[in-house]
């Protein structure tokens, strides 16, 4: 029987077409090497460039180099794994995140070959290897074009040991470690390469990372479970200088994922199956970032969702099984990969099926203006605006990044995490977009591309976007109501809560609102099922709650919220119906009370009125002989302000001399001298006027003028006041 023909060089242009296609170069080749580490259980990670080993054997160990160094636990299946191609060493581990076998292969854009040796409890002594994908497969030839790309010799093994020890590196203590060593790609004279992407010096390299990389990686650590510092060096001068350090705040009681994790088994030891138990835990901490001005504060939620939430993945025949993870997992539409086990020998697993998911807040200086960031992420941030081309859109549906309108001192980003299925890339989640967009709905899957779909949908609106408010809750403990309120703004203009799929399940049991009370104001999170009325802030040093005592009642009643701040909402907050007022309204009829004589109770009444669903309901609801519209008379000074009954004013209304008391009335005065004493104009302040009236009353223009003019019934002043006005009107 005859199989495919293996050739070096099919895997060389899989590893090209890799690196075009998938794994972008820059910043994601550090986050596959930090989840490597984190996989491995390492809580260090140093990296850093070096010029090279200059008494060493192999010629590109004297080459500039890049090299990584954790202190993970390194087994026999990671050394099968680091020599394959799309293996996945993790798939029949639970508690690990890596799940294509590719992700280490992003070093190449870098690199033609790289270096590793390892050292471990389950390893008998220091093991290592040289990695040259141009090496014809069976180990018998060489590589022809390069003939002195010989194997890594015992001699070069300690050179690199030494290296480790002599920067200090590894603790002589700690058998465990793991180095990765990727000598830099330079230009060949044959031109032989994976990749056009060279590297001279150290200037050349540096580019090729974000100038925020210290803060990126801080940002990457709140998601993980072990790793706790990350270190990077350079070598100047033959001097190793050490150029950031980025960690995970010892001195404060840190909450980072407790998932997953490996479940127990009855006698207490390990299993490899993932512990599945339903679980909601807060995250918090800091990270350090060198200077206290970086540091990097987060909060937020984690959670291992009920089965429940998932049984429509199985038909009903399918579910009947004691265990459903185990079923689903089973089930001939789940998808499967190859791994290696712990012989060593490769095998097929079913992908995992956590259903882990979290929302983490974060915080962090700027002097820029201020953002808020929403990023989607599996355990790592997926794409960013790093990611961006004009042929490839996919980003937007897992990155997004607004403005906050403000120069303020602080950044925001908010990670969304879930255990999807993503593309190899680790950049997009599959059917992001059908799910923002509220076209996948739930059904019992029949096909695999419909498992996929169906399990990222389910994760993400019954986990993810589910904790993203009470996530929310608990981060702004640490803020003050200003930088609430701009992180509010952010969100309520973000694509993710302008999607009502999405907002329908972040508002599935919470809303978030600036709540007023008579003790004040503040944001909280309340049931999705409170009735909810919007009215103007009042200060807590307002007398406006002893001048409307009904307004406690209503606080009682009704959760008030401020409708001026950014209230994160399922609906459009209702508004108020007529009779609802009807107390504050009553009020009004009391003589003794001078309530509206005070400016803030009269404002706040006003604003309260716009607030009416039906404002001619409202007016039918007012005595007609209370005195609640202010105006005043054109006649002499007009800044004194009365009070007037809508009785008063309804002969008035009839004979069109009411207009809306305006900055630029010109003509109300000149109208009023030619009339004299026998008719009165009335202007009433346009806020209440336009609320009781609507558009009956205009402001008092030339039009105005001449309709009174024209009226047979105005008995008119002295001849030299008609004159003027006619002549201001005329010209």
């Amino acid at each position: 029987m005859a199989g495919f023909i293996y050739d070096h060089l099919e895997r060389i242009n899989q590893i090209s077409t890799l690196l075009e296609s998938s794994y972008k170069k820059g910043f994601p080749i550090i986050k596959e090497i930090i989840q490597n580490a984190n996989d491995g259980g390492a809580t260090k990670l140093d990296f850093g460039w070096t010029k090279g080993l200059e008494t060493a054997e192999h010629p590109l160990l004297r080459t500039p180099a890049l090299f990584f160094v954790n202190n993970g636990n390194f087994k026999e299946s990671d050394r099968k794994a680091i020599k394959s191609y799309g293996i996945d060493a993790n798939a029949g581990e639970g508690d690990k995140i890596g799940k294509f076998g590719l992700g280490q292969k992003s070093v190449f854009h870098f690199c033609e070959a790289f270096f590793y040796i390892a050292s471990s409890k389950e390893i008998s002594d220091v093991c290592g290897d040289f990695i040259n994908p141009w090496q014809p497969p069976g180990g018998g030839e060489k590589d022809e074009g390069r003939p002195d790309w010989g194997e890594l010799s015992e001699s070069d093994r300690n050179n690199l040991k030494s290296f480790l020890q002599n920067k200090k590196l590894i603790e002589t203590e700690n058998p465990d470690y793991f180095l990765l060593w990727i000598p830099l790609r330079q230009k060949a004279s044959d031109n032989r390469c994976i990749c056009a992407n060279y590297y001279d010096d150290y200037q050349s390299i540096r580019n090729s990372f974000p100038d925020d990389m210290e803060k990126r990686i801080g940002l990457t650590l709140p998601l993980l479970r072990h790793l706790r510092s990350v270190r990077f060096f350079v070598e100047e001068q033959g001097v190793f200088q050490e150029k950031f350090h980025v960690r995970l705040d010892d001195s404060d009681s840190a909450k980072r994922f407790q998932y997953p994790k490996k479940a127990e088994t009855s006698d207490n030891q390990q299993s490899l199956e993932v512990n599945l138990k339903v679980y909601e835990g807060d995250l918090s901490g800091k990270i350090v970032l060198g200077t206290d001005d970086k540091n990097i504060s987060f909060s937020g939620k984690e959670s291992i969702l009920d089965a429940h939430e998932f049984s429509i993945l199985l038909p009903p025949q399918e579910l009947s099984g004691i265990d459903f993870w185990e079923n689903l997992r089973e089930s001939d539409l789940w998808s499967k990969r190859s791994y290696f086990n712990k012989l060593g020998k490769s095998d097929r697993e079913p992908d995992k099926s956590i259903p882990h998911c979290a929302v983490i807040f974060t915080k962090h200086p700027t002097t820029d203006r201020a953002k808020l960031t929403l990023q989607w992420a599996v355990f790592l941030p997926l794409a960013s605006n790093d990611d961006k081309s004009s042929d490839n859109q996919n980003y937007k549906e897992v990155f997004e990044e607004i403005d906050l309108n403000c120069s303020g001192n602080m950044n925001f980003t908010v990670f969304l995490h879930g255990y999807f299925f993503i593309d190899a890339g680790r950049q997009y989640i599959s059917k992001m977009s059908e799910i923002r967009n509220g076209t996948i709905q739930p059904k019992t899957p029949e096909k695999p591309d419909e498992m996929v779909s169906q399990w990222n949908y389910l994760l993400a609106t019954k986990g993810t976007l589910r904790l993203f408010l009470p996530s929310l809750e608990g981060f702004c403990k640490t803020l003050n109501k200003e930088d609430i309120s701009k992180l509010c703004d952010g969100i309520s203009r973000s694509q993710l809560f302008k999607s009502q799929a999405y907002k329908n399940s972040v508002c599935d049991k919470h809303q978030w609102v600036c709540r007023i009370k008579p003790s004040g104001s503040q944001w909280e999170l309340i049931g999705v099922n409170e009735t909810v009325r919007s009215i103007p802030n009042i200060p807590s040093t307002s007398s406006i709650w002893d001048a409307f005592p009904k307004l406690r009642e209503y606080a009682d009643r009704y959760c008030l919220i401020d409708i001026d701040k950014p209230n994160l909402l399922r609906e459009d907050v209702p508004q108020w119906q007529a009779q609802d007022l009807a107390g504050l309204l009553d009020l009004l009829a009391d003589p003794d009370l001078v309530l509206l004589d005070v400016e803030e109770n009269y404002d706040f009444l006003l604003s309260v009125f716009r607030l009416v669903d039906n404002p001619h309901a409202l007016r039918e609801m007012i005595d007609n002989h209370i005195p609640f519209v202010r105006g005043s008379s054109a006649r002499g000074n007009n800044s004194i302000l009365k009070l007037y009954s809508l009785n008063q004013l309804e002969p008035y209304l009839n004979q069109g001399r009411i207009f809306l008391n305006c900055s630029n009335n010109r003509w109300a005065e000149p109208l009023q001298m030619a009339l004299g004493n026998h008719e009165e104009i009335i202007l009433l302040d346009d806020r209440i006027a336009q609320i009781i009236y609507g558009d009956r009353i205009q402001k008092c223009d030339r039009n105005a003028c001449f309709n009174i003019l024209s009226q047979q019934s105005v008995v008119l002043a002295q001849p030299e006041s008609r004159m003027n006005l006619l002549r201001s009107l005329i010209g």
